[in-house]
């Protein structure tokens, strides 16, 4: 296996970058459901609001990922640093 020189501000301004992802994530959920919440009655509008679970639920999964990329990355640095 090769190794590979690793710098530690890069791997810290990633964490960084996935932080900034994860506040991205919550605020497009937090729209679609306000979007959700804001829709009236009607079939073609039920269709949207379950798109819109839909993907809020997926932008959850996403956020989970990254979380968990995230806290690897915050070991691996804290624990070689």
């Amino acid at each position: 296996m090769p190794k590979y020189k690793v710098s530690y501000k890069v791997l810290s301004q990633q964490g960084e970058e996935i932080k900034n992802l994860v506040k991205m994530l919550d605020g497009y959920n937090v729209r679609t459901s306000n979007i959700s919440a804001k829709l009236g009655e009607g079939p073609l509008l039920a269709t949207v609001r379950d798109n819109l679970t839909k993907l809020g639920a997926q932008l959850s999964e996403s956020r989970a990922v990254l979380n968990t990329a995230g806290a690897l990355l915050l070991k691996s640095v804290d624990g070689s640093a």
